[in-house]
């Protein structure tokens, strides 16, 4: 995941959650209260503690599972015969926060890309969530909420991972030898670490003297204690529930917990702080709040520090005199941070929800008087990094180093950053982040005679030159924007097209926040299309999927997003014309729109138009109404192909996928992509959409790609995402899908979800995968 930059801080809820509701509303429309569930799986970030993660969505509609067909024969499995490595970005995704030891450990939590350990002498993040040293591994452990390092015990880490705040999802792992192996108990609890309000302080906390005694508190409201280093965990009452919070739609319950010595001290929302003295037989409630008590730390003198966005103050309480002091640093801002110095009690660092020059503000005498500071950044690698620069960090919460004195770390929306000497002065944030590669791959594409070109949420397009983070080249350019699907053509072998669009949508402003183009040097560098140059581009033409004619590289078909209609441009991309479906000529919306289209909401995992990659001007676009529509005169004419023979494609709404096999005419691949409790196999069919039939053994694909054959004249090489035989993971088929070989269930290790899979066109064997969280893995054949 990631975060959502903001040039100023802004409001509480903004932009993407209304995005969703009114998709909600648009499925409801479709198919009917009885056939929705929706599950938010966050897929975003935010810039701060009152603005929204991004959410995908996932539908369950009744009776839908389908009979899966076995394969003949066991998968054969090429574990040992794949060399996988990390196609390094050098960072991106947000960090949402972390814990420092005076033993010098370092334990970073991200919103989607797991948990992680720095290595001083490598200057590496290491993943730790990894297949094979954790218990029963399942993808929400990436979504990691809380971290917490037990103050007696360094080796023993927890961390608490979900991706939901109102189901029993998440669960609590632990490890004793210093994050090499985890397991958990059975509970389960809600957990999100991709909702609101996920950047604040730790909802886990150690007892300072013994590390089997934990607290964890949860979205739902409910306060947890262990005495068996989280193997169980008991409720512990007399603490509000936080349901008095509802500015949107993601609980906070429980802010923070922080346990010393002498007390345990809670944040709840809408509720306050309150504190136990007694291991919480009995609490005392230290002040109110209507808002959010956000972030939290203990100084070395035993004072709390809370921050409080919403009533723009920080609190201070002292035990030695039971008296709270309310601050604020500087004028009416958000303060969402504070960090207390380990070597000098007086030494408080606030943050405002986005660090730039002056909302950053020390104290060097316990809160009596501020300094706001001016801030520059510095980063070698990746250079990347340094041109997003210090407009705008989007800020977790800052830690001071109770190993190294007067050094900070901050873990923010792009990476992790430290700054050194911090008592006096301005500060320089160096960049600290390699080895979190954290970016949600959204597609991936490799031009016949070039490298692979990657898209993400947030960070939009990446070259990636030989040379790994170093070399890595961000595009089109610095400013926030995601990137949601590419495309190819044989008719331009080195070229790469793309679509841009800022899903805030607080930003239009500055005329950057949509955009499409193309690349002739493997995404070092963009051009537009004209009507973006030229500013007569359609504003409805946003989002959405591509697709570029196999013998016109100038023929280009775009669907949009929000259920607009179909628009082809003739001349590269320098005008476009609307191209309603049949039937659909005077299907408007409510406010004059004219609607028909079959991808209703910018978030979703859906690639349902292609061009076929022999026949001149020849697409195809699957239609959740119409079923398989196919064009052969450049998209300006479309007929059903398939509309009853689709019936199959019924859960097709969300996350469905449609791709035309090289070389072939007219053999094109779909599957629905994945849907909760649900198995549906992939499709084939060998005469353009009109006839399909299942492909035996295979059920919830996530991604399909394709790369050169094995073997001179042979198919191209097939690559899934998705289960086969029952085994999830990713496999290649070197025989057009009559058999399969398991490639790795989890590449690298990594065990996130597969959201894109490319092949190589020049290197047989190569594939690229592209994670939910984790980046991009390149595997390649051995020998």
């Amino acid at each position: 995941m990631d975060e959502i930059a903001s040039p100023s801080p802004g409001p509480s809820g903004t932009g993407s959650r209304s995005g969703l509701i009114a998709a909600a509303v648009v499925v409801v429309a479709l198919l009917g209260v009885g056939g929705l569930a929706i599950a938010l799986m966050g897929r975003g970030g935010d810039a701060g503690p009152g603005t929204p993660s991004i959410p995908s969505v996932s539908f369950v509609p009744p009776e839908t599972t389908v009979a899966i067909e076995p394969a003949e024969a066991e998968v054969p499995d090429l574990h040992d015969g794949y060399q996988w490595q990390a196609l390094e970005i050098g960072g991106g995704g947000y960090v949402t926060g972390m814990e420092v030891h005076a033993a010098g450990v370092r334990f970073a939590r991200t919103d989607v890309g797991g948990a992680f350990l720095y290595d001083e002498t490598t200057s590496r993040w290491n993943q730790v969530l990894l297949h094979g040293s954790v218990t029963d591994p399942v993808e929400p452990d990436y979504q990691v909420e809380a971290v917490a390092i037990a103050p007696s015990d360094p080796d023993r880490l927890y961390l608490s991972g979900g991706n939901s705040f109102d189901r029993d999802a998440g669960r609590v792992l632990v490890s004793s030898d210093g994050g090499a192996t985890w397991t958990s108990g059975s509970q389960r609890f809600p957990i999100d670490g991709n909702a609101e309000f996920r950047t604040g302080g730790e909802r886990l906390s150690v007892h300072p003297a013994d590390p089997d005694v934990v607290w964890l508190g949860t979205r739902a409201g409910t306060l947890w204690r262990s005495t068996d280093g989280a193997m169980t965990f008991e409720p512990v009452s007399g603490v509000p529930d936080g349901s008095g919070w509802e500015p949107g739609l993601d609980r906070a319950g429980v802010t923070f917990v922080e346990v010393t010595a002498d007390a345990v001290s809670v944040g709840v929302a809408a509720s306050g702080v309150w504190r136990s003295t007694d291991d919480g037989a009995s609490w005392t409630q230290l002040w109110t709040t209507t808002g959010l008590p956000f972030d939290a730390e203990t100084d070395a003198a035993g004072r709390l520090w809370v921050a409080e966005p919403q009533d723009t103050r920080v609190q201070r309480f002292d035990p030695a005199t039971g008296e709270t002091t309310s601050i604020q640093p500087s004028g009416n801002r958000t303060f969402s941070t504070v960090a207390t110095d380990p070597f000098d009690a007086d030494r408080v660092i606030v943050t405002d929800q986005g660090v730039q020059d002056q909302a950053i503000w020390r104290s060097n005498d316990g809160g009596a008087s501020w300094d706001g500071l001016d801030i520059d950044v510095s980063c070698a690698v990746p250079p990347w990094l340094e041109i997003y620069g210090s407009a705008f960090l989007s800020a977790a919460s800052i830690e001071f180093d109770p190993a190294v004195p007067g050094r900070i770390w901050f873990p923010e929306g792009f990476a992790v950053w430290r700054a050194e000497g911090v008592a006096d002065g301005d500060l320089t944030f160096v960049c600290d982040t390699l080895g979190i590669e954290e970016l949600v791959t959204n597609d991936i594409a490799v031009a016949t005679t070039g490298l692979p070109v990657s898209a993400h949420w947030d960070r939009a397009f990446f070259a990636h030159p030989p040379g790994g983070a170093a070399t890595a080249v961000q595009g089109p350019d610095p400013r926030f924007n995601s990137a949601w699907a590419l495309a190819t053509t044989p008719a331009a072998p080195g070229r790469v097209y793309g679509i841009v669009g800022d899903h805030r949508f607080c930003c239009e402003g500055d005329g950057e926040a949509y955009w499409a183009g193309f690349s002739d040097d493997d995404g070092l560098t963009w051009t537009p299309f004209g009507s973006f140059a030229d500013g007569t581009h359609p504003y409805d033409l946003r989002f959405g999927n591509l697709a570029v004619s196999s013998s016109d590289p100038d023929v280009i078909v775009w669907l949009p997003t929000f259920n607009r209609p179909l628009h082809r441009s003739t001349d590269g991309g320098a005008t476009w014309a609307v191209v309603p479906m049949p039937g659909m000529e005077s299907r408007f919306n409510d406010d004059g729109n004219l609607e028909g289209g079959s991808h209703f909401a910018y978030f979703l995992r859906r690639h349902v138009l292609t061009a076929d990659p022999v026949l001149p001007d020849t697409f195809y676009l699957y239609h959740v109404e119409l079923g398989l529509m196919a064009s052969t005169d450049g998209g300006a004419t479309w007929e059903q192909r398939s509309g009853d023979a689709m019936e199959f494609a019924g859960n097709g709404f969300f996350n469905a996928r449609l791709e035309a096999v090289p070389g072939s005419e007219g053999r094109l691949l779909f599957t629905t992509g994945p849907l909760e409790e649900t198995l549906t196999p992939l499709y084939e069919s060998d005469n353009g959409g009109i006839d399909w039939s299942p492909v035996p053994g295979t059920a919830a694909i996530r991604a399909i790609g394709f790369g050169a054959p094995m073997v001179d004249g042979g198919p191209p090489v097939v690559f899934l995402a998705g289960e086969v035989d029952g085994i999830n993971g990713v496999f290649r088929s070197t025989d057009d899908l009559a058999t399969f070989e398991l490639l790795a269930e989890a590449p690298g290790g990594n065990y996130a979800g597969i959201d894109a899979v490319a092949g190589d066109p020049e290197v047989p064997g190569r594939v690229y995968v592209g994670f939910e969280g984790n980046g991009i893995m390149q595997g390649d054949q051995l020998g």
